[in-house]
């Protein structure tokens, strides 16, 4: 009897002892794991253990917030909106310690192009803002992932469980759905540093979808109004739109600076080229015309055998080509023949522009037996170089780029091809080392500087910056 008694009070302690550690586990334990784990575990670690204190967490689809949106792109909406600001500042790599402002960014894992003299850098899942030597100029809270960059001192952020923002480069609100009397933004055009924004009406009277324009101080510069759609922005404040008139759809050039409105004749803006220096072209039919920033338009090109390529206008020259080769170089706004290339077979290539830029122009040709060759001619038609072999994968680009050749493959698996890529001097010389990411979607020089996946920034010489 007494064994008995004594076994029943060994079986009532280890009950109570059980109970205690199970009301600990989340504190002790924890702490324990966090201390002895790799940083790459932390991650899933600590939501096993956020699980045990708050079971309520676990529900619903597992989503952190509001989904991706690229530069420019529309907000999607979100999973978990109990989440709030925490989850941005929480998780692998440095989250736990988040690496604070005026210090130099380390370990970072993903960055951005450089823009307004700032990119954003992510460390776990923390995003960063720095300047040029590294150094972190704002840890913004709550922020799932940067929608655009900075461009005339604003850029749009994707927030965890709410609309995304415009902000200033102190973090700043500028502009939210959450405190102005709109619905959502749609996109971010970085020329002007301005917001598309968009409001649903939908009462017994009246259903329509309004849309408007915000500025980089946070004020309306087109205010909400139903019946219009914003499309392409053609430069030099021009933006391409369409209302519905007697339910039919017309085309139109809206200045956001001025205001003032052109409607398109004879399908005038549904084939422009971006503006530059107050004009821009357009073909209509076989025939090439200009038009200026108040809707003037001049014939400059007539008799055109099928208009087979017209792109941008810039430097004071477009390309042009119709289906028989007959016109094929670049024009000027009067349309003269500057530099003529119809003796040349021209590949049109996906991804690879046509146009000048700080004066030099990339080609792509063929030789009379098909094969790829490249070269670089100035604004007199002078080949820099004599034409060399070129990849012909479609994923191969070359570009200029902060005053550099860049050549570099485009897609995922890059890595297979060999080196990712290189910079070259306009005489075709390779500036420093061949370049390696590692697998990547582009090499890109913005403002002088490009990102290397995964590892750091580099200069147009291959020089580490940090």
């Amino acid at each position: 009897m007494k064994s008995f008694r004594f076994a029943v009070v060994i079986m009532f302690m280890l009950i109570l002892t059980c109970g205690l550690l199970h009301a600990q586990f989340g504190k002790s334990i924890g702490e324990t794991i966090r201390k002895k784990v790799p940083e790459k575990a932390k991650e899933a670690i600590e939501k096993a253990i956020d699980a045990t204190r708050n079971p309520e967490t676990q529900k619903g689809d597992g989503s952190t917030g509001v989904g991706n949106q690229s530069p420019g792109g529309n907000q999607q909406s979100g999973g978990n909106q109990g989440g709030g600001e925490r989850q941005a500042d929480s998780g692998g790599g440095n989250n736990d310690n988040p690496q604070a402002a005026d210090s130099i960014i380390k370990g970072f894992s993903q960055g951005y192009n450089f823009s307004d003299g700032v990119a954003w850098v992510r460390t776990g899942t923390v995003w960063n803002l720095i300047d040029k030597t590294g150094r972190i100029l704002l840890v913004p809270k709550g922020v799932s992932r940067p929608a655009s960059n900075f461009s005339h001192g604003v850029a749009l952020v994707n927030l965890v469980g709410r609309p995304s923002e415009l902000i200033d480069k102190t973090g700043k609100v500028i502009s939210s759905p959450e405190s102005g009397d709109y619905g959502v933004i749609d996109r971010f055009i970085p020329e002007i540093g301005m917001i598309v924004v968009r409001r649903q009406i939908n009462t017994f009277e009246r259903t329509e979808t309004q849309v408007g324009l915000i500025n980089n101080t946070g004020n309306w510069v087109v205010p909400l109004q139903g019946g219009r759609s914003f499309g392409q922005y053609l430069g030099e404040g021009l933006i391409r739109t369409s209302r519905m008139v007697n339910n039919s759809g017309v085309n139109e050039l809206y200045n956001v600076f001025t205001g003032e409105v052109f409607e398109a004749k004879d399908g005038t803006w549904t084939s422009t080229t971006r503006f530059e220096n107050g004009y821009g072209v357009f073909y209509s039919g076989n025939s090439i015309s200009s038009t200026d920033t108040k809707g003037n338009i001049k014939e400059i090109i007539t008799g055109v055998n099928h208009i087979h390529y017209l792109h941008d206008y810039r430097e004071g020259l477009f390309f042009l080509r119709d289906n028989m080769n007959q016109l094929q170089g670049f024009y000027d706004i009067n349309g003269n023949s500057v530099i003529d290339l119809s003796k040349y077979t021209i590949a049109l290539r996906s991804g690879w522009s046509i146009s000048f830029n700080d004066g030099y122009c990339v080609l792509a040709l063929e030789n009379d037996q098909k094969s790829p060759f490249y070269t670089v001619i100035d604004k007199t038609g002078k080949f820099m170089f004599e034409p060399r072999p070129r990849n012909n994968d479609e994923r191969f680009r070359m570009e200029i780029q902060s005053g550099v050749l860049v050549a570099w493959f485009h897609g995922h698996n890059v890595h297979d091809y060999g080196p990712y890529g290189n910079v070259q001097d306009f005489s075709g010389n390779i500036i420093g080392d061949t370049l390696s990411r590692g697998g990547g979607s582009s090499l890109y020089f913005s403002e002088g500087a490009a990102y290397i996946h995964g590892r750091y920034y580099i200069d147009t010489t291959g020089k580490r910056l940090f």
